[in-house]
């Protein structure tokens, strides 16, 4: 099983995250914050052998950069596929509306990337936050609410699809993201 970052990407990542961000205006938006620019990069530059593309989004919220990637292998004629992690039940229910795009390579899983696999709390305070997170916020200030989520680890849902290899692992889910990439260890 071969992860991001592939050698032959090293060079290239710290100057193409450098030049997508500069451009961006601060926004959580992947079409106007940089990350779109990186994506349509980053796609420019993997080896025609490797395709289709393997992209992971974990965290994806309501969907907004599985799209986007979905958009630009589209827009590239790049054949790929997006698997997109939600575990809370309201943002997957918007994350499943991108099946609606006719888009056939997207495989959206209302789980966890974690550790190890099984039911985790998750925290927040209103329903679809893009804070919520595994850990106890409650002494911001902001009331909690939790929801049981199912949790798998990242090298048995590889082994269970199988899937050889990752060409963008994105992983944006609020401080749990150490936990998301041991559970792809060996």
């Amino acid at each position: 099983m071969t992860i991001i970052p592939i050698p032959f990407y090293k060079k290239f990542l710290g100057r193409l995250s450098l030049k997508a961000y500069t451009h961006g205006t601060g926004r959580v938006d992947v079409r106007t914050n940089g990350e779109l620019a990186l994506i349509n990069e980053i796609i420019k530059i993997i080896p025609e052998d490797t395709r289709p593309l393997t992209f992971f989004d974990v965290g994806a919220n309501m969907g907004d950069y599985s799209n986007a990637i979905l958009e630009s292998c589209t827009a590239s004629r790049i054949a790929c596929e997006v698997h997109a992690f939600e575990p809370t039940k309201k943002s997957f229910f918007e994350l499943s509306k991108i099946l609606a795009l006719n888009h056939n390579r997207f495989y959206p899983n209302n789980s966890a990337l974690s550790s190890e696999s099984g039911q985790i709390s998750m925290h927040y305070d209103t329903e679809g936050s893009v804070l919520a997170s595994f850990y106890d916020r409650s002494a911001s200030g902001s009331s909690q609410k939790l929801e049981r989520i199912e949790a798998v680890t990242g090298k048995s849902y590889m082994v269970k699809n199988n899937i050889k290899r990752i060409d963008l692992l994105k992983i944006d889910v609020e401080g749990h993201e150490l936990n998301v990439l041991k559970g792809f260890e060996d």
